[in-house]
């Protein structure tokens, strides 16, 4: 155990291996720095994915007002048309009221 870590030999061993431990301490510092990156990296890519999905949300959004738009215009050109029609129904009552029998005999032969 603890007891032989401090002997001679053990000793001995470890400045034999000073090379290798260099070796070992730019192993380490490279594993660390490949940590940080990959850490780094883990949070540029849930970043990403968040603004992925904000994008997609915002999308879907943006898609939803336009079809909101869309039915919304639909409805008021439907609307506005039948107003138009009403108007011009209102017209053809103007016009009948004004000269009830030019209406009539332009109306007669159209039937």
């Amino acid at each position: 155990g603890l007891g032989g870590y401090g002997s001679g030999d053990s000793e001995d061993e470890r400045s034999d291996r000073g090379s290798e431990s260099s070796d070992t301490d730019d192993e380490e510092l490279r594993h660390r720095i490949r940590q940080k990156q990959e850490a780094f990296w883990r949070k540029e890519k849930e970043q990403q994915l968040l603004h992925d999905k904000q994008m997609e949300e915002e999308k879907q959004q943006t898609e939803r007002v336009t079809k909101e738009m869309n039915e919304f215009i639909h409805k008021e050109q439907n609307s506005l048309s039948l107003l138009e029609a009403r108007e011009a129904d209102g017209d053809v009552v103007n016009e009948k009221k004004r000269t009830p029998n030019e209406t009539t005999s332009v109306l007669e032969p159209k039937k």
